[in-house]
């Protein structure tokens, strides 16, 4: 994608699960307020964004300036490199128990088999795991 490109819409639901400076909480409003139309944030004006609770001036700064923060294009290399893949609610794969609840995330980093249909384990955590929390992950994994 170059710079001119829009995104499509799974690109753009990657960049803002993947900005630093927006949450989940704060995502789910602007998707609310767009009508789930995630490439139609990353293209609004700031006031617009701003009309937004939770949204403020640098936060409409960071999402009007995302290439500044986001390259779709390192987040598939990485994707890739990691054998994994980003999964939105919108998707087939998308596990359906987890639509359900209250707030369930805006995507997945998905790595392995899907077996849905079939009695299944997950390994689930943060952006910014702790060094312990790594460890303990990788430990449990290694067991599984």
């Amino acid at each position: 994608m170059t710079r001119d490109q829009t995104p499509s819409d799974q690109e753009a639901l990657l960049i803002l699960n993947a900005l630093p400076e927006l949450g989940p909480v704060t995502l789910r409003r602007l998707l609310d307020a767009f009508d789930g139309d995630a490439r139609r944030i990353l293209a609004a004006p700031a006031r617009e964004l701003q009309r937004v609770r939770g949204v403020g001036p640098a936060m409409a700064v960071a999402l009007n300036g995302w290439r500044e923060h986001v390259s779709p294009e390192r987040e598939k290399a990485l994707l890739d490199q990691s054998n994994a893949r980003f999964v939105t609610g919108r998707d087939q794969a998308y596990p359906p128990l987890l639509r359900e609840i209250y707030d369930p995330p805006i995507g997945l980093y998905w790595r392995g088999l899907e077996c849905l249909t079939e009695p299944c384990i997950a390994l689930v955590g943060t952006r910014r795991p702790t060094l312990y929390g790594q460890t303990t992950a990788k430990k449990l994994a290694a067991q599984l």
